[in-house]
């Protein structure tokens, strides 16, 4: 059964807590957290023997975890948000649109038009993106794919494909493309210049004709 003096001990760490956990939300390093509450005359005697900075640390971690919202004190706040945000909104609506010139009638003098405010309108601009923080999904995905460099096909049409009907036109020009013998190396293609006795780092292309002979007299096999 909890005592009298184990309740007063509970509630002086918990006011402790509270005490540093400010401190700390001010912007106070544990140090100094721990300087100031050990100079305080209020808490002179009341500290535990062995209060260090570490104690100011665990002290507020222990606050830290007690005030964590849940997923539903979050819905609730967010709620909230949106039910302020709307009611600024509406506050502001009718200076964003302005108003007519009204004509008198019945001996009521004419109202002068008031024109649409633009400070207004930016803070209902502002007002909408804030809300729509809030609400994840509410403002569309900007579509975004790689293009050719005119910007005017899209990747797998411009790049891919230009790339390759020029490949297929080489091979359908020059033939199949043998490597020679003598290098197991991958050789790059000059799309540009390949044909027939063409040579790259040591290495003969042939024209697909087994024994063929290219112009610098190399054989091909």
């Amino acid at each position: 059964m909890r005592t009298s003096k184990t309740r007063a001990v509970d509630l002086r760490a918990k006011e402790r807590r509270s005490y540093v956990f400010n401190l700390r939300q001010s912007g106070a390093s544990y140090e100094l957290i721990h300087r100031t509450i050990s100079a305080n005359p209020a808490w002179v005697g009341k500290l535990p023997k062995h209060y260090t900075r570490r104690e100011v640390h665990a002290d507020v971690m222990l606050e830290l975890k007690e005030i964590k919202v849940s997923a539903d004190d979050i819905e609730a706040v967010r709620s909230q948000e949106l039910e302020r945000l709307d009611r600024m909104l509406m506050a502001i609506w009718p200076m964003a649109l302005g108003k007519p010139a009204t004509p008198g009638a019945l001996g009521r003098p004419p109202v002068p038009a008031v024109p649409a405010s633009i400070e207004a309108q930016q803070q209902i601009i502002r007002i909408m993106e804030r809300r729509a923080k809030y609400l994840p999904g509410v403002n569309a995905p900007i579509p975004v794919a790689p293009v050719s460099p005119d910007g005017e096909k899209s990747y797998h049409e411009g790049a891919n494909a230009d790339f390759f009907a020029a490949l297929m036109a080489l091979a359908q020009e020059f033939g199949p493309l043998h490597m020679a013998e003598n290098t197991s190396e991958e050789l790059p293609l000059d799309l540009a210049g390949i044909g027939p006795g063409d040579t790259t780092n040591g290495s003969h292309y042939a024209n697909g004709t087994n024994g063929t002979t290219g112009t610098n007299g190399a054989h091909h096999p």
